[in-house]
């Protein structure tokens, strides 16, 4: 029995000698379950800092949106405003477009209803093309001459005048 205890003892030591062997192999399975954890958790951490980059950039829209609605907001009233103006405009024309087709008219340079007032810008209007047909709305001389030449002379007046009265009819 002795040699079996000296045997046991042998074999005691030697299991001794591969211990740290043994202690290897499970600190490996322990990195391992610790690799796997850490894995998890960048995992969820990269989810986590996804999702935190989505909503800063749904913040931001939110914020441009808030924006543009602030701006469309102030462009409505402004347009709002301007469509009452409008509207009141278009009220006090149609009164007075009223009081005009009763018969009253505001004289204004003292003539008794609008249709006078038509007929005498009618006539002015006429008279102003005879003027101009008989060559006597401006005052000017027909007896200047380019470079001893009054037939040219005489051509550029008439178009320097047609030039003035072209600019005046088209002002009125």
């Amino acid at each position: 029995m002795m040699a079996l205890a000296s045997r046991k003892e042998k074999i005691e030591k030697e299991l001794e000698s591969f211990k740290p062997v043994m202690d290897a192999s499970e600190i490996k399975k322990e990195l391992i379950k610790k690799i796997k954890e850490l894995n998890d958790q960048k995992d969820t951490l990269s989810k986590q800092i996804s999702d935190t980059s989505s909503l800063l950039d749904l913040e931001k829209s939110k914020v441009t949106i808030g924006n543009d609605i602030h701006a469309l907001e102030t462009k409505k009233s402004l347009l709002n405003s301007d469509m009452d103006k409008l509207s009141k405009e278009i009220m006090f024309m149609n009164d007075e477009l009223d009081t005009q087709s009763f018969g009253f008219y505001t004289p204004k340079y003292g003539f008794e209803n609008f249709e006078a007032f038509q007929a005498t810008l009618k006539d002015i209007r006429q008279q102003q093309k005879q003027m101009v047909k008989e060559k006597v709305a401006t005052l000017h001389r027909l007896d200047w001459a380019i470079g001893d030449d009054k037939k040219k002379g005489k051509e550029f007046i008439l178009d320097t005048v047609k030039l003035i009265l072209r600019a005046i009819i088209i002002r009125q």
